[in-house]
């Protein structure tokens, strides 16, 4: 009786260890590691997603946090590094560029079906961006895979950056959503900062797309500046937005710079001279130096 009941506990160890469900934490982690700083490809990309589909409820809190963020660090070098540029090029013949929607009934009988699923497993997705098909994080993805096991600043930053790829800024330097949104995007980035100051491992993000939205609202963009470049002017619209936020938030960094920013302005009548070197020059300085002051200020 004793020997069958050994047998039998040896069988199930045995089939344990087979499966791995019986891994030790640090034999889960060094396994993840070895695939997140490995080479990357689509297809390692979509083992991970399948490992943390099946591992990450298995960690702590922290540690969990930090694994989807190598995840996300991983996938965005695959979108910088785009090796599979062929075959995304490929997918781009089946993409109607008057409706910006894919000819799905061709495409699914094509070549590229296997690698639109890869794309989709590994939490990615095809865009149209400034007159090509790219690669980019699918942020909405990761959230509904992931979201539950990850704290609230991850979760929260994952949105921001949902909103970027979904419906990004400026595109060919153009602005291609309403300088209120912007600043709306300023505010949820700047609640991140402030409200998750010692989450270190989302403030770098969230401080970037900070100070670009910050720029974006100073500046404007290359194509559709704050400033008229022939009259000098200042927009209008730009004006009543940033003044309106001033009236509901004026204790927050955003605000102290916009309120800066019309103390600069109402200094020059609301007008810059683009081919006056001295104009330009300060409002460009005055531009840097505000940014530079949102940062300091929004980390201390």
């Amino acid at each position: 009786m004793r020997k069958n009941t050994f047998l039998l506990l040896s069988l199930l160890l045995a089939l344990c260890l087979l499966f791995t469900g019986c891994a030790s934490i640090e034999e889960l982690q060094g396994r993840y590691q070895a695939l997140v700083t490995g080479t990357v490809t689509l297809e390692t990309a979509g083992e991970l997603n399948a490992f943390l589909d099946k591992y990450l409820k298995r960690f702590d809190d922290h540690t969990a946090d930090h694994m989807v963020m190598e995840y996300e660090l991983y996938l965005t070098n695959y979108c910088s590094a785009n090796p599979d540029k062929v075959k995304v090029e490929g997918v781009a013949a089946y993409f109607d560029q008057a409706t910006h929607s894919f000819h799905e009934e061709k495409l699914q009988k094509s070549e590229f079906k296997d690698f639109l699923q890869e794309l989709e497993e590994a939490n990615l997705k095809l865009v149209w961006y400034e007159g090509a098909l790219r690669v980019k994080v699918n942020y909405d993805s990761l959230l509904s895979r992931f979201g539950a096991e990850v704290s609230e600043p991850v979760r929260k930053l994952f949105e921001l950056q949902a909103l970027t790829v979904n419906q990004p800024m400026m595109q060919n330097a153009v602005l291609q959503i309403s300088l209120q949104q912007v600043l709306d995007r300023a505010a949820l980035a700047e609640e991140l900062l402030v409200q998750y100051k010692e989450e270190h491992l989302i403030t770098t993000d969230a401080l970037e797309l900070y100070k670009l939205y910050i720029n974006t609202l100073l500046m404007g963009t290359t194509n559709s500046p704050v400033i008229d470049y022939k009259s000098g002017v200042f927009s209008a619209e730009a004006k009543k937005v940033y003044e309106d936020f001033l009236l509901q938030h004026p204790d927050t960094v955003t605000g102290w710079v916009l309120n800066e920013y019309f103390t600069y302005l109402s200094g020059v009548d609301y007008t810059v001279n683009y081919s006056n070197g001295d104009e330009s020059k300060v409002f460009f300085d005055t531009c840097a130096w505000l940014v530079s002051q949102a940062e300091k200020r929004v980390t201390q």
